[in-house]
């Protein structure tokens, strides 16, 4: 046997990992099985793995999209914008020389299984601490999931619309949640925390529920299209009547890339409702990625402080 001592640190982690039937994948909250994730926009996903370096690989309605954990064992992915449907079975599984846990007999390549995920709108239900505990008693329905967290930690888990769920904040959004699945037909989210660590993850925007029983919907302002000007590239986005501002000193969380395709840092200014990106390093700039790191900073907002979800110009 090899004493510990001459093994290296990495491999005495993988072991112990191994040993100790530590799972290979955390998956960020609010992620989770019955979770909805919005549609029409790019995805993120994020979480954490085994340390050092190992592919991760996510799969879901007829995509799959690999990265590596860094050191530290975080990692994200980018799915592209889907269409509204489901319940679908979403993938994460680990490659290389991580422990191996596998979370069903349909997964033993070690990951995580998630099953009927749907794809629709997602809203997130803000409001005062002390909306009243109001409950609807007919509330049901497969295509209306709810994610009721567990404090200020945002731990919980995404549960089908019922009496016992759609309680205080969340029965307030859930009429306004029915009224859009009857008129739209498509699955709808709503995460029922003002405290849920939500960014980067996709919503549609912020229904906030008033003691009066009142909700009024927001959303954040979504990537539309974009024009070359010159050695720039200018970003047009709806939901952002009124104009753009950043949140912080600037805006940051900006690449653009040339035909070479490598991103690198951009400059981005706010223009009114459209935003300005370039780069001295990128003469003639084709593609721009906003949100794209492991807890991108949602520095741009619209006017009344809701953040743009993560979005690429490209499809490579």
């Amino acid at each position: 046997m090899i004493p510990l001592r001459h093994l290296s640190v990495a491999t005495a982690l993988l072991l112990w990992s191994a040993g100790a039937g530590v799972a290979a994948i955390r998956l960020a909250s609010p992620f989770g099985e019955h979770m909805v994730l919005q549609q029409g926009v790019p995805v993120p996903i994020w979480g954490t793995g085994c340390p050092g370096g190992d592919n991760v690989n996510v799969s879901i309605a007829g995509q799959s999209v690999t990265t590596r954990s860094d050191w530290a064992g975080k990692w994200m992915v980018q799915l592209a914008p889907m269409k509204a449907g489901g319940p679908y079975q979403m993938l994460i599984e680990i490659g290389g020389m991580g422990p191996l846990i596998p979370s069903s007999a349909a997964n033993l390549k070690g990951g995580v299984e998630l099953n009927d995920v749907l794809i629709g709108d997602v809203w997130l239900a803000a409001g005062p601490s002390d909306t009243p505990a109001a409950q609807i008693s007919d509330a049901g329905s497969a295509w209306i999931h709810i994610f009721k967290t567990s404090g200020r930690g945002g731990r919980g888990q995404w549960v089908l619309a019922a009496p016992d769920s759609v309680t205080g904040n969340a029965a307030t959004a859930y009429s306004f949640a029915r009224g859009l699945y009857e008129k739209l037909k498509m699955p709808i989210g709503v995460i029922d925390s003002a405290y849920a660590p939500l960014s980067p993850y996709a919503v549609r925007g912020v229904i906030w529920s008033r003691p009066s029983g009142v909700s009024t919907a927001y959303s954040g302002p979504v990537y539309e299209s974009m024009v070359r000007e010159g050695s720039a590239i200018r970003l047009h986005f709806r939901s952002a009547e009124g104009g753009l501002i950043a949140k912080g000193e600037s805006l940051v969380g900006f690449l653009i890339a040339g035909e070479d395709r490598k991103f690198v840092p951009a400059n981005a200014k706010i223009d009114g409702e459209e935003v300005v990106v370039s780069s001295p390093d990128v003469a003639n700039p084709v593609a721009v990625r906003y949100g794209f790191a492991d807890d991108p900073p949602p520095t741009l907002c619209n006017k009344v402080g809701l953040p743009a979800s993560p979005f690429r110009t490209d499809d490579w």
